[in-house]
């Protein structure tokens, strides 16, 4: 799949509008915290948090979790409340690695006074990652595989049984379009309405979290073909049409395509097809559900496209073990739990990682948390999920090899994410939804210096 390097996303140029933009208030800069936690990659959640290091008889020290931190927060606010000056939440340098997101919602908040901060201890060393190394690779032998397998890529590629390794969710790539934004607007000359769609989030990640693999830290393409061009739609096939401002457009996501390159496609076990089916700015996946070569059409599978299929647009195949033909590409044959790779570089120079969590922090219903000076990576989803919070804060981390965004926020008011840097994104770097529309109240969103 082709990823964005984009800092904002289309829609979020779009909600700017409403957002509008403020600085982070100077109170909240360089506050003393009345309580300090630490985690550690060496400590243990039996131990109470307060120091940052074992103590000599190993009976104390920091913890070993995040979850675990937290839930310490919690416990203090229940029995004396939240000290003058807070919690901060020091992180010690390391990998920390996480299946699960860190949950927080509003039982997690602080005040204008007392906020919570979650802190690397070493700005870009302390990384929280959702990912799992992956060793035990084997040079492919199964006689049907190899046969499905390029010639000139038989030799490079290797394998390994994702399964043995307990990895058994691998998700999906079709798009949620039922949870994305899709609803009637206003239009502003008062006549009538119009529906505006999108794909991009309206409460966290919409899209189904899929498993993705990363080589040496950057982000490996699963295989897809043509390598670096498109088929085309020949004809339409859907049994209803669309008129959208005067072009007519097939319901249904039943085509026939152009050339007979997809005959090579038959067989696959979990083939997709990723398509600008309808308008060049607005893709989307699909399952292909049947594939007749001879009749050189293909059937996707539901939910279909928002703005319908259109003769003369483009759309590639890709997950798909016939198309494994060049170094960086992988496939999953998610029947057998059986990962194919062919590495970039020697195997034995080759840190192989699969993204496993679904996001790293989600903040529902939150308000004065500041998230600060960690390295966030390897998630199937974004890294941080903002919904309904206030005033809680992204600043100086590094967001890396994510699945969908750096940072969604949606509703809530005056969130930012300052001064961060993002790339390896699958979805784009920040999306901010927020404020009314219908009264032009501005959700007070903002993003500052981040690249």
């Amino acid at each position: 799949m082709n990823r964005c390097l984009c800092i904002l996303s289309v829609l979020s140029a779009i909600a700017a509008t409403l957002t509008g933009c403020r600085s982070m208030p100077s109170s909240t800069q360089n506050r003393q915290p009345g309580q300090l936690l630490y985690v550690s990659t060496a400590g243990s959640d039996a131990w109470t948090g307060t120091r940052a290091k074992p103590n000599r008889a190993k009976t104390d020290g920091p913890f070993a979790t995040l979850i675990r931190a937290r839930d310490e927060i919690r416990r203090l606010k229940a029995a004396t409340g939240l000290p003058e000056g807070g919690v901060t939440v020091e992180i010690l340098g390391g990998r920390h690695e996480i299946t699960e997101p860190l949950v927080l919602t509003a039982a997690d908040s602080g005040t204008e006074t007392s906020p919570i901060v979650y802190r690397g201890q070493r700005a870009g060393k302390t990384q929280i990652s959702g990912g799992r190394f992956v060793t035990g690779w084997q040079p492919v032998t199964d006689p049907t595989a190899l046969e499905r397998l390029p010639v000139e890529a038989r030799e490079h590629v290797v394998q390994v049984d994702l399964k043995a390794l307990g990895i058994t969710e691998y998700g999906d790539y079709a798009v949620d379009v039922e949870n994305a934004i899709q609803k009637r607007v206003a239009r502003a000359d008062g006549q009538g309405e119009y529906t505006m769609g999108s794909i991009a989030p309206r409460k966290g990640d919409t899209h189904p979290a899929r498993l993705e693999v990363f080589c040496n830290g950057k982000p490996m393409q699963v295989a897809r073909g043509p390598n670096d061009s498109h088929l085309t739609i020949e004809e339409t096939l859907g049994e209803h049409q669309r008129v959208v401002r005067g072009s007519s457009s097939s319901v249904e996501g039943i085509f026939r395509y152009k050339g007979d390159y997809p005959k090579r496609w038959v067989g696959e076990k979990s083939a997709y097809v990723c398509g600008s089916w309808c308008r060049d700015w607005a893709e989307q996946r699909h399952r292909i559900e049947t594939h007749d070569p001879d009749k050189r059409t293909i059937a996707v599978a539901k939910p279909y496209h928002y703005y319908g299929y259109k003769k003369g647009h483009w759309f590639y195949g890709f997950n798909i073990l016939a198309e494994l033909d060049r170094p960086g590409e992988w496939y999953i044959d998610r029947d057998a739990g059986v990962l194919y790779f062919w590495p970039p570089c020697p195997i034995g120079e080759a840190r192989i990682e699969v993204s496993m969590a679904p996001s790293l922090v989600k903040m529902t219903d939150t308000s004065h948390i500041t998230i600060r000076g960690l390295v966030l990576e390897s998630a199937r989803g974004s890294a941080i999920n903002i919904d309904g919070a206030e005033q809680c804060r992204i600043i100086a981390c590094t967001m890396r090899n994510l699945g969908m965004h750096g940072v969604t926020v949606a509703d809530g008011k005056e969130n930012g994410v300052i001064g961060c840097d993002m790339y390896g994104m699958g979805g784009g770097g920040i999306y901010l939804v927020g404020g009314d529309r219908k009264t032009l109240t501005p959700a007070g969103h903002y993003a500052e210096n981040n690249h």
